[in-house]
């Protein structure tokens, strides 16, 4: 199965190359940019993703790529990625066997969306505010993490996205010594 990465604010770093890497699977990414490291300082991150794109430019950018895409996909969402990725959830024209939102707390913002397929919804604790207001459903599944949102993008907390998506697809969780260099890219343009 192929997975398809959305990424963060933080476009495609070495935290989700190390995910992707460690999934031993066919990964492509979508970054809210137009290049992999278009992110001039990660400090400024968030205000730089507000001037030059939004959530609903990311979501066309995903769902354009998307509709070029003609055999099943796993959809893994990071932070602003998992709100797009959960945006999507609920469109049956895309071939999104599943959907695994990460750390997704702009989810809050969409709470009427009803998916299609499953869809695996990972928050931090300091997010669980708003999930008793997701509407419940046979497709949703929702779980606390006890791991801060500014801590699951560091690339020494890998091991927990690892197992997130482990969990979310039914799969033996495995634990990985990441190394911090050498990284081989698995990347596809989309």
């Amino acid at each position: 199965m192929k997975f398809i990465f959305l990424t963060d604010i933080h476009g495609i770093s070495e935290h989700v190359k190390i995910i992707a890497q460690h999934l031993g699977s066919d990964v492509s990414f979508i970054s809210p940019y137009e290049k992999e490291n278009e992110v001039p300082n990660q400090d400024m991150a968030y205000e730089y993703f507000h001037s030059v794109s939004s959530i609903d430019e990311y979501t066309c950018k995903v769902r354009d790529a998307l509709t070029y895409i003609d055999s099943p996909v796993i959809l893994v969402g990071f932070s602003i990625g998992a709100t797009v990725a959960w945006r999507l959830s609920e469109d049956t024209h895309l071939p999104v066997q599943n959907t695994i939102c990460i750390f997704g707390s702009r989810i809050r913002d969409y709470l009427n969306v009803k998916p299609i397929k499953p869809a695996s919804l990972f928050f931090s604790n300091d997010e669980k505010y708003f999930i008793d207001k997701l509407e419940p459903s046979d497709k949703i599944t929702i779980e606390l993490i006890d791991c801060a949102h500014s801590e699951i993008s560091k690339p020494d907390c890998c091991n927990i996205a690892v197992e997130l998506i482990n969990k979310a697809l039914g799969t033996r969780a495995l634990i990985f010594s990441f190394p911090q260099n050498n990284i081989t890219e698995h990347l596809m343009n989309i």
